[in-house]
């Protein structure tokens, strides 16, 4: 017997540190079998995983923002702001809440407006700390604190009331003074309430930073996430290994509208990004792009008297004209009808054959991209991402009318059809053999 009773005393402790490792294993379960399903469903096709991204993309997008120190400097914000906001509002939740609870009077004169604001929504709040305390960290901090006070005020209130009297007089028995009173008998019983509204209002203190990141926040979690769904993600440009965060001498535009400027003429506004050069230079330069867009007898007219096509002539001659290495295009022939769009591909490819500059183009158009692209960019929609990339490699100039060409453009509207997840037109696997190897009818 005596045997039986020391080998149970010893298997007991070994049980209970087997339950309280499994505990928490449990507890992870059902959130791992979740993740680990739907990354199945992501990888078998069952879903795209736009909306909710499988746990594979996640821990790749924080693994790219950890090595770029940007998740560091976010965290950190928020940290900071979440640290201060929860001091102010701990200190003044217990403040007012033990008042509250001591006095029946304080409590009956501000426990009901305390209520009432606490039924305020978080973001509701947003509009009136903007106004009262500015943009900056002052109206965030205050929004977290405001958060934070109101668990902490409700659990010390009523952990205050409903300390047993009978302790209390324990207490006076033993004639306790009043901190000593606090520190032996009035602490010991709240703190259990007390530290559980702890928890409370640090629960809502995140809750409430991502509201308070709204307030014209350049760091901090809650604009990385903001961030993240307005932008999808944040990339560099470079430009001969240089990092382009403004505009560039060596990068030109065209804009979807010519944005000419009326008061000057069309040899001005050629010769707008010309004033560092000298005189004779510029206006040899203004004349060769006028010359080469047709519009020699237009160079003293003024933009208003120009039609369409004609302004967006001028306007892709101006951005040519600085001698760019590299012109951005925002689908500049968008508004044009067929013929006058077909004619001013032919005068861009024209002028771009004398120094070639990078072209990089955003166009709706397929037939365009087919007659200007060396390299076609499919992208896949909401978020915009890079879909395929199609070599384009027919002689110059293109023939619309030939079957290379509408080889081509077959295989980007297939391209396309995949992207925006459509039934497959065609198999594109003939599309990636050599120009006349297979075409699709």
């Amino acid at each position: 017997m005596t045997a039986t009773l020391e080998q149970a005393a010893l298997e007991k402790p070994a049980g209970r540190g087997f339950a309280h490792f499994v505990r928490p294993v449990l507890g992870l379960l059902l959130p791992v079998v979740l993740a680990a399903g739907w990354e199945i469903a992501v990888s078998v096709g069952w879903s795209n995983g736009r909306l909710v991204p499988p746990p594979s993309v996640i821990f790749k997008t924080f693994s790219e923002l950890a090595q770029s120190g940007e998740l560091q400097t976010h965290a950190l914000a928020t940290l900071w702001r979440v640290a201060a906001g929860f001091v102010f509002g701990v200190a003044a939740g217990t403040i007012v809440g033990a008042i509250a609870g001591y006095s029946a009077l304080t409590q009956r004169l501000v426990d009901p407006t305390l209520q009432a604001l606490r039924s305020i929504p978080s973001i509701a709040w947003v509009p009136l700390f903007i106004l009262w305390f500015g943009i900056f960290e002052t109206s965030k901090i205050v929004l977290i604190a405001v958060g934070v006070f109101f668990p902490v005020y409700l659990g010390v209130m009523g952990a205050v009331m409903s300390v047993d009297r009978k302790i209390v007089e324990v207490g006076r028995v033993f004639r306790l003074s009043g901190p000593a009173m606090v520190r032996r008998i009035l602490l010991p019983a709240v703190m259990p309430a007390y530290v559980i509204s702890l928890r409370a209002g640090l629960g809502l203190a995140w809750m409430f930073v991502v509201a308070a990141e709204f307030l014209g926040a350049s760091t901090g979690l809650g604009f990385l996430l903001i961030d993240g769904q307005q932008l999808g993600s944040q990339g560099r440009v470079l430009l001969d290994g240089s990092a382009v965060t403004a505009p560039h001498e060596s990068i030109g535009i065209i804009f979807q509208e010519p944005r000419l400027l009326p008061w000057l003429s069309v040899a001005g506004n050629v010769g707008f990004g010309l004033e560092h050069r000298p005189k004779g230079e510029r206006a040899e330069r203004v004349a060769k792009a006028l010359a080469r867009v047709g519009l020699t007898d237009k160079a003293s007219v003024w933009p208003r008297e120009l039609s369409g096509g004609q302004a967006q002539r001028v306007a892709i001659a101006r951005a040519l004209v600085p001698r760019p290495q590299v012109l951005l295009l925002d689908e500049p022939f968008s508004a044009l009808d067929a013929f006058t769009r077909a004619d001013l591909q032919e005068h861009l490819l024209d002028l771009w054959a004398d120094l070639k500059p990078t072209l990089v183009m955003v166009t709706n158009d397929v037939d365009e991209a087919v007659v200007l692209a060396d390299r076609i960019m499919v992208m896949r929609p909401h978020p915009g991402r890079v879909f395929e990339e199609i070599v384009c490699d027919l002689p110059r100039p293109r023939d619309r009318q030939s079957a290379a060409f509408d080889f081509a453009k077959r295989r980007v509207l297939a391209a396309l059809d995949r992207s925006l997840e459509r039934v497959k037109i065609t198999d594109d696997r003939e599309a990636r053999a050599a120009q006349g190897g297979g075409l699709w009818w």
